[in-house]
């Protein structure tokens, strides 16, 4: 009995010496990409069927511009937009590309209807 706790102790003691001479390795933290280089975010964006004023939703920054509408090249793509919007219909969606000078980036406008009232209670 006395043999087997000397073993064990032993062994024991030899793999806290192991693990105690191990070096650890600290890995750097990677550093995070700035802004200016980072790669445009696609965004989904979710508002009211037929309200005006979405291109304000989409968040042109100010060298940015609308360039495509459900993947057509447009000229005047803002008043296309609103008036595309105008007419959309609840579960509609209209796909917009924006030029940016990190690259295009994509937004899909998802049409919600405005929400039912409760029936008034008799």
């Amino acid at each position: 009995m006395m043999l087997y706790r000397g073993l064990v102790v032993g062994l024991l003691g030899a793999i806290a010496m192991l693990i105690a001479s191990k070096p650890v390795v600290v890995p750097a933290p990677a550093a995070a990409p700035s802004p200016e280089l980072a790669a445009p975010r696609d965004t989904i964006v979710d508002a009211l069927a037929g309200v005006g004023g979405v291109t304000a939703l989409l968040g042109l920054g100010a060298h940015e511009r609308i360039v495509a509408i459900d993947d057509r090249p447009c000229d005047a793509c803002e008043d296309e937009l609103e008036i595309r919007w105008r007419l959309a219909i609840a579960r509609e969606y209209v796909d917009v590309t924006i030029a940016t000078p990190r690259g295009p980036r994509r937004v899909l406008l998802l049409a919600h209807a405005a929400p039912t009232p409760p029936a008034a209670a008799r």
